[in-house]
């Protein structure tokens, strides 16, 4: 391996570490004051940084609220595959609810990064909001499947 790539290798690795940092940094703002409360001074005086420092990594705070709530909806997807591996409806849902539980235990504990609270996903403007709001759509649907079959339901349709 040559020093460059190394180094590449290093840089790649602070980045990503850095990246993180904002992020969890962000959801506890998010979380404290809303989207419209925040400002991204807020979010760079909790990481030390300057705030042309987090542009660098995301350029609007509108950005780097969309990264927010879509690391949160995969951290929801991650959830529902764990319980998705439960051969019946009711313990699918219970392992999502028992999983859902201890993972937000563990953000309290400091052993997990916080996730922003979804509540706020309306105070995104476009073009932000259309990804959000699609995998937010998705992960619904997928949730709704995985954890309520059809068959579970006889009868139910969406206005049931």
């Amino acid at each position: 391996m040559t020093d460059g790539a190394a180094t590449a290798r290093r840089r790649t690795k602070r980045y990503a570490l850095k990246r993180a940092a904002i992020l969890d940094a962000a959801a506890r703002c998010f979380n404290d004051r809303g989207i419209r409360g925040t400002a991204l001074t807020d979010v760079a005086g909790s990481v030390g940084l300057m705030t042309n420092s987090i542009t660098y990594y995301y350029r609007r705070k509108e950005d780097l609220a969309a990264a927010c709530y879509l690391r949160t909806i995969a951290w929801h997807e991650t959830l529902l595959a764990e319980a998705a591996a439960e051969n019946a409806p009711e313990r699918r849902l219970r392992g999502f609810i028992r999983a859902y539980f201890r993972d937000l235990a563990a953000v309290e504990g400091g052993g997990l990064a916080p996730q922003v609270r979804l509540y706020d996903m309306r105070a995104l403007p476009s073009p932000q909001s259309e990804a959000v709001f699609q995998a937010y759509n998705d992960l619904f649907r997928h949730l709704r499947t995985t954890l309520f079959p059809e068959p579970v339901l006889p009868g139910r349709g969406r206005a049931g």
